[in-house]
């Protein structure tokens, strides 16, 4: 069986987003967190490569995007997948630019086309400019973003000043006149030396038709909505039947169950003095633990005391106002990555004190806790709702997870989610 897609998303959450739409559209889709393991998934029909390069220097998030290629390459995928997040996350120093660059360079793709949008999530991208809630993306809280705040809504400007090729757009207008008219419109781009696409996506149906018309591009990028419409043409081109029930329910594992919190989002902080209510949470100041060595130990053993008797949660996150002043003190992707350090350090800690229920919250913490957890390879348990986003590592030792992006989810999800890893209603 030839591998259909391979997906290489910049973190893990929307790598594990990726997956968890194709298995719920029946076809297998393991996550993997090295590509040197992708030859061996051969009954896999799509593979999630998640690697932590959204925010890394541009030069080495294209080094890590060659491996990746490589290894899809050597499977022979008929398609390659740069997922990033529906917000475009990035600025002029970016990488969505330079990691299009390598991929087109090393597929030999004529065209590659661009479309963050996800409409279920009120993500929408109209004349190339982008659209949170309805809100121009500089004038939604993303403009906040403690690590990427998107200030710039028009995507065509954006992407342009990450690159040498020349962009343009697919409008929504272009989209509505059919399949031909968008092929037409691409010649006529094309003749003007443009070879980036960018692509409006107001609503489901405009997606469609950039899934119609880039099927056979060898690159594509996006957000989550296009793997879900690709999944779904690939199904009817084919007729490939689908059986649901023959989607295999994750196993359950014994141990423990911790939170661990990175993300700054209104939404996790809601989510934290929510399960405040009922169980113990460790809030770590980030400017004391810069004076304090011994914060991962002292955090362990306050764990120690407690996660005998439920649950535990510990946590960076905190409010905007106090995150500006750690940034001011420690630098803005310093205090990022010192807060992941600290938390993969804990999670390894909490590892060998039996915890096995993880519920990890933010992009960058949990690529952080997954890679300090040794994870290779995961199953991924087919979408149910957004920031459910449950997966069980196999290789190297079990592990129950969910992975949720910081922003989603419903406020009480922490328990609830330990409670189904611990086998209520997870089937």
């Amino acid at each position: 069986m030839q591998m259909r897609f391979g997906v290489i998303a910049d973190d893990l959450t929307g790598g594990l987003i990726v997956a968890s739409l194709l298995e719920r559209e029946g076809f297998r889709c393991p996550l993997v967190t090295t590509p040197r393991i992708v030859a061996m998934l051969v009954d896999a029909e799509a593979v999630v490569v998640a690697r932590r390069t959204r925010h890394i220097p541009a030069k080495d998030a294209v080094i890590d995007f060659d491996l990746a290629a490589s290894a899809f390459l050597d499977a022979k995928v008929r398609q390659i997948y740069y997922k990033y997040c529906a917000t475009f996350d990035s600025n002029d120093d970016g990488n969505i630019g330079p990691c299009a660059d390598l991929l087109k360079r090393k597929v030999g793709a004529d065209y590659i086309g661009f479309c963050p949008a996800f409409p279920d999530w009120n993500v929408n991208v109209y004349l190339g400019y982008l659209f949170v809630r309805g809100q121009l993306v500089s004038e939604s809280p993303k403009r906040f973003d403690p690590v990427m705040p998107m200030l710039n809504p028009n995507l065509v400007s954006v992407l342009q000043g990450q690159t040498q090729i020349k962009v343009g757009l697919i409008s929504h207008d272009i989209l509505a006149k059919g399949l031909g008219a968008c092929q037409r419109h691409v010649e006529v781009l094309a003749n003007d030396g443009v070879r980036y696409f960018m692509m409006d996506a107001i609503d489901n149906t405009d997606v469609i038709r950039c899934v119609e018309l880039t099927a056979e591009w060898p690159v594509m990028t996006g957000g989550d909505a296009i793997p879900i419409f690709l999944a779904r043409l690939w199904r009817k081109r084919e007729k490939i039947p689908f059986n649901p029930g023959s989607v295999k329910p994750l196993e359950h594992v014994e141990g423990h169950g911790a939170v661990i919190a990175g993300s700054c989002a209104d939404m996790t902080i809601e989510q934290l003095d929510f399960f405040e209510k009922d169980h113990p949470v460790l809030r770590i100041d980030l400017l004391k633990a810069a004076r304090d060595d011994r914060v991962v130990d002292h955090s362990i053993d306050w764990a120690a005391d407690r996660l005998g008797r439920g649950p535990i949660a510990i946590s960076t996150s905190t409010t905007p106002d106090k995150v500006a002043n750690i940034q001011k003190t420690l630098g803005r992707l310093n205090a990022a990555r010192f807060a992941e350090d600290i938390l993969g350090k804990i999670a390894t800690g909490l590892f060998d004190l039996g915890t096995r229920r993880f519920v990890i919250a933010g992009g960058e913490t949990c690529g952080a806790v997954v890679n300090a957890l040794g994870v290779l390879r995961m199953r991924v348990a087919p979408y149910n709702a957004p920031g459910e986003g449950y997966c069980l590592a196999v290789d190297p030792q079990p592990i129950s997870m969910l992975l949720k992006p910081g922003k989603v989810g419903a406020i009480d999800l922490f328990e609830s989610a330990l409670g189904k890893m611990q086998g209520i209603g997870n089937k």
